[in-house]
């Protein structure tokens, strides 16, 4: 900002914001040009006043005058401060996690490297529990030759309609016992 407060320039701007607003509410009232130029009238108070507020003008403004030369570089006046403790990266994370979950580190190393490096079965090979079991001789059954049965024809048997009898107490009624 500038070193002084440029008071005739702030209450010009303020001046163009107020006719501005004033103009363009004659246009809304049915002016016409008198609103468009009222509204264009009061937006160049704004821009005055971001102009002193930014020393030279908005940051649009500052981008069109601004030359594409590079500019030089100043040199650091002092020495940079130490880099700031960083946290454990990836890696270290993936190791504590896998060690948790009873990878040894060797074994870790070897997850971390990738599929690319080394197979699942290289880093942990199955592992099968069982007992063996002491080997029988044996001997194969013979084949028996056998006569083929002639296929016979047949019939469903047909379904008849019928009265069910009624049960006590898990056993059957007799015909004339009342249920």
């Amino acid at each position: 900002m500038a070193d002084g407060i440029d008071a005739k320039g702030i209450g010009l701007a303020v001046k163009d914001i107020v006719i501005g607003v004033a103009a363009a509410a004659v246009g809304a009232a049915g002016g016409g040009q008198a609103g468009a130029s009222g509204v264009l009238k009061a937006g160049d108070g704004i821009d005055k006043i971001i102009g002193m507020a930014t020393d030279g003008g908005s940051r649009g403004q500052r981008f069109d005058r601004a030359d594409y030369a590079a500019k030089p570089q100043a040199a650091p006046a002092a020495p940079t401060p130490p880099a700031v403790q960083r946290g454990p990266s990836d890696r270290e994370l993936a190791l504590v996690h896998l060690g948790a979950m009873g990878w040894t580190p060797e074994q870790a190393d070897k997850i971390l490297a990738g599929p690319n490096q080394y197979r699942m079965a290289q880093i942990a090979p199955p592992q099968v529990e069982g007992q063996r079991v002491e080997l029988a001789q044996g001997s194969a059954v013979p084949l028996q030759e056998g006569i083929p049965v002639a296929r016979a024809s047949g019939e469903a048997v047909p379904s008849t309609n019928a009265i069910a009898l009624p049960k006590v107490e898990g056993r059957r009624a007799k015909p004339n016992e009342p249920a």
